[in-house]
């Protein structure tokens, strides 16, 4: 109905028109307020205030869940280099937000999720798509981005995770059936983790089915499975992947530095366009990003969170050939 009533009213501005449902059942922030959580912008702000102010009054992190006083021991015996790292992102928005994770400014954080969640898309917000892109998905859980990457101008998609595609959900998987029937490019899977090293990794595996790649204090609570693990500098090697990739994006439930260390060589020498979660671990949030600074020359970096408590925060690092003039879209 909606689309009939589109070319109705836009005849000549569309020949073919994709409708893309966004499940209710999903986790991520950016689409609770108008979706999952089924209630008004106002009501969900008030609601999401109350909480952290209840949180922190027993001074406990609203996220993290860890005591406030760890969040202010981080802060100051890191402070030159949270610092450091501050300076070094690419505009103010992103200097404000990083200082807000570390600092706990919830007020700052609700303040802008509220303002952009429904106008802004974690990991697309940043990237910037070509019909030459060549895209690694690294922690693909239940596959909420990959419609998102379907309908991105792309060359190629790469899903790589642990469980394969075991994870994938009803709604997505649905997708990407449909997809195939009029692009023959689809997405291909990685059925193993990425990490520093290439062999065998004992991760942990949580009640829902997703592995953990390392998030703090997550090992102790789940029991531990093994799994095929490749570093990425390893998996360049192979002779399907000589092209490498120009997009990478990596939510690893923590295990995101191991996979930078496991491939700065191939990262130097593709130099792609990277969307990096930063929230696993409080002290990711500045360490990440000074890692990029340090070892990948000539990238822009931005900070974007897509919650009102920290969680789903993204550094998007973008090679300064690749950027747009505008900076992030």
């Amino acid at each position: 109905h909606a689309a009939n009533k589109f070319r109705a009213q836009c005849p000549a501005a569309i020949d073919r028109l994709l409708v893309m449902p966004i499940p209710v059942d999903s986790p991520h922030g950016w689409w609770q307020v108008g979706c999952r959580r089924r209630v008004g912008l106002k009501a969900w702000r008030r609601d999401t205030e109350k909480y952290c102010e209840a949180q922190t009054s027993h001074g406990i992190h609203p996220y993290f869940g860890t005591p406030l006083s760890t969040s202010e021991y981080v802060r100051a015996s890191f402070a030159p280099r949270i610092e450091r790292t501050i300076a070094g992102l690419a505009d103010d928005l992103s200097q404000k937000t990083l200082r807000a994770l570390v600092d706990c400014d919830f007020a700052f954080l609700i303040e802008q999720f509220s303002g952009r969640s429904l106008s802004t898309i974690e990991y697309f917000e940043g990237l910037n798509f070509q019909p030459t892109s060549r895209v690694l998905s690294v922690g693909v859980h239940n596959g909420w981005d990959v419609p998102f990457l379907l309908t991105s101008p792309h060359q190629s998609i790469t899903l790589c995770d642990p469980m394969g595609d075991k994870y994938i959900s009803n709604y997505v998987e649905a997708f990407i059936s449909g997809w195939r029937e009029h692009d023959e490019r689809g997405v291909q899977g990685l059925p193993f983790a990425l990490d520093s090293y290439t062999g065998e990794a004992l991760l942990p595996l949580a009640e829902d089915g997703q592995v953990i790649g390392g998030a703090g204090g997550q090992v102790m609570k789940h029991p531990l499975r093994s799994f095929p693990c490749v570093a990425l500098d390893d998996l360049a090697e192979r002779p399907e992947m000589k092209e490498g990739f120009n997009v990478i994006k990596m939510d690893t439930e923590g295990a995101e530095p191991n996979i930078l260390w496991g491939g700065m060589h191939s990262l130097r020498r593709w130099r792609p366009q990277l969307a990096i979660s930063i929230y696993h671990h409080i002290s990711h949030y500045f360490d990440i990003p000074m890692w990029v600074m340090q070892h990948l020359p000539n990238y822009r970096l931005y900070v974007r969170c897509y919650s009102f408590d920290g969680v789903e925060t993204t550094l998007y690092a973008i090679p300064e050939e690749c950027e747009l003039a505008e900076g992030l879209r």
